[in-house]
């Protein structure tokens, strides 16, 4: 969410002050001398921050699901009776 606050600094100038907070993310600062300059930067920086969340879980979920696929795979792999050592060997050089 983002937060822009005037800002009157040692020479009288007013100054606008842009931050941006989204958990799990440091937090984002900028300083202008224009008001609407702070807002078009929180909202594009706001709009990058939470599109790279949203790729990143769509990856951390199509990787969960090749993982799950994987483990699923060796289960089944393993769970298949192995009546000679050739046999075991070659289930395990496959996984």
């Amino acid at each position: 969410m983002a937060s822009i606050r005037e800002r009157i600094d040692a020479d009288g100038k007013t100054k606008w002050h842009a931050q941006i907070r989204i958990k799990g993310h440091p937090p984002q600062t900028q300083t202008f001398t224009r008001k609407t300059d702070a807002k078009v930067w929180a909202e594009e920086t706001e709009r990058a921050i939470r599109m790279d969340l949203t790729r990143f879980r769509r990856h951390i979920s199509a990787s969960s699901a090749k993982l799950l696929e994987c483990q699923r795979a060796q289960k089944v792999k393993m769970t298949v009776p192995a009546n000679s050592i050739v046999e075991t060997l070659d289930v395990i050089k496959h996984v």
